[in-house]
């Protein structure tokens, strides 16, 4: 399966840091010299002095503080709890020494027991999770220019300057295909509310390969019981497009997939949400920054490459040490989650063809007549906003059984 599509966004960055300090504190002790005093030849510390058996300073006497049977004695009446003795806080009879933070039992002796760095608990296990306040093995790491950017994106949706139609192909109660296409307003449907629906609309060319099939196909498409909708895997593919002051960078994403739900009236399907997520190859970033005209921009391109860099986290290992898809154990690619919302319409009619330069791939596309009419323009589209559930998805699916049992319950 080869899935390519084309989304709209845009970004910003900034950055702050604070610093703490520490102080510290001593003191002192003073004592007396009279006769009787702990210089004297009679004192506590004499043989000699009469008090001495019992003065609590005496190295034999059985009853101070430093002596043979003291609290560190294993006859003194604190013995057994005391805070130097074999059984005290970081010793293995302790009743708290099993999760104690200095006895060396637990995962990070010195916190509590947690999941690995750069993983929190999904469910029973240990997930990868990226992004803005993020949980549940969710992987959102491009959430963090969301903010600044869906506004711009959703500006150009609500004025019909991008339109993305989802088709739904085949028998929806088992396997079916997802194709989606970009599309302009059909010319019969022109003043429709493209908000509301439904509307009629019209494919664009550049939406089809050379076979003339769709270049963004899920072959996999499957709505549950419930009504939760699944599509893509390794193999998805679709192009983000990220307009900085006019010019785009095109980035490729990968392993793209679809998790979402249906509305259902009956037997027919009225509305559609869901997150389409996948992850962006960083050396992707730099090179469509090169591909950008030297005017116009800005910034410099060193500095956007930096600032790429730094407000974008590599969380996601999708290729091999030969670049293809698969994992090497290096991360090299960042998590994106894309958020929509479908409102109903029908795939009315295909862009000419004539007229067009260049000559689009496909030269004899299929009839109007073989497109289903299950389809749904996307209304609501929007990076994720942060790391949480309904806003990203585990788009690795990286898990394992945490350190320590009990940590993910």
């Amino acid at each position: 399966m080869r899935n390519t599509m084309k989304w709209t966004t845009a970004f910003v960055a900034s950055f702050g840091f604070a610093a703490v300090g520490c102080e510290s504190d001593s003191g002192d002790e003073t004592g007396t010299t009279d006769t009787t005093d702990s210089t004297d030849g009679a004192d506590a510390t004499d043989a000699a002095d009469g008090d001495d058996a019992t003065d609590g300073t005496e190295a034999g006497d059985g009853a101070d503080a430093t002596d043979t049977v003291d609290a560190t004695d294993a006859t003194d009446g604190t013995d057994g709890i005391d805070a130097t003795d074999a059984v005290d806080a970081t010793d293995a009879e302790d009743g708290s020494d099993v999760a104690d933070a200095t006895d060396g039992s637990d995962a990070t002796d010195g916190d509590p027991a947690t999941c690995p760095q750069g993983s929190k608990c999904n469910g029973a296990e240990c997930c990868t999770c990226s992004g803005s306040e993020c949980e549940l093995g969710i992987d959102n790491s491009l959430s963090g220019i969301a903010s600044l950017a869906n506004s711009a994106l959703q500006e150009t949706i609500d004025a019909g300057d991008v339109n993305i139609v989802a088709e739904f192909v085949g028998d929806t109660t088992k396997t079916f295909t997802l194709n989606m296409y970009t599309a302009d307003l059909d010319p019969t449907d022109a003043a429709c509310d493209i908000a509301v629906g439904p509307c009629k609309w019209q494919l664009g060319l550049e939406a089809f390969n050379a076979d003339c099939g769709s270049l963004i196909s899920f072959n996999n498409a499957a709505i549950d019981a419930d009504g939760k909708l699944t599509a893509g895997g390794p193999d998805g593919l679709f192009v983000l497009s990220l307009p900085i002051q006019g010019f785009v960078l095109e980035l490729k994403v990968v392993g793209a997939r679809i998790v979402g739900e249906v509305t259902m009236d009956g037997e027919n399907i009225t509305g559609l949400t869901g997150i389409l997520a996948g992850a962006v190859p960083k050396a992707a970033l730099a090179e469509a920054v090169d591909n950008l005209p030297d005017e116009g921009l800005p910034l410099p391109k060193p500095a956007i490459k930096n600032l790429l860099e730094n407000v974008i986290k590599a969380d996601i290992d999708a290729f091999d040490a030969a670049g293809t898809a698969g994992t090497d154990g290096v991360k090299e690619s960042a998590s994106v989650s894309i958020v929509f919302e479908g409102v109903p319409g029908t795939i009315a009619s295909l862009e000419p063809a004539e007229g067009q330069d260049p000559a689009p791939a496909c030269a004899a596309p299929p009839a109007i007549e073989t497109f289903s009419q299950v389809a749904f323009r996307m209304s609501g589209l929007s990076l994720g906003d942060s790391g949480k559930a309904g806003q990203g998805l585990d788009v690795d699916g990286v898990c394992a059984p945490p350190p320590e049992v009990g940590i993910c319950e």
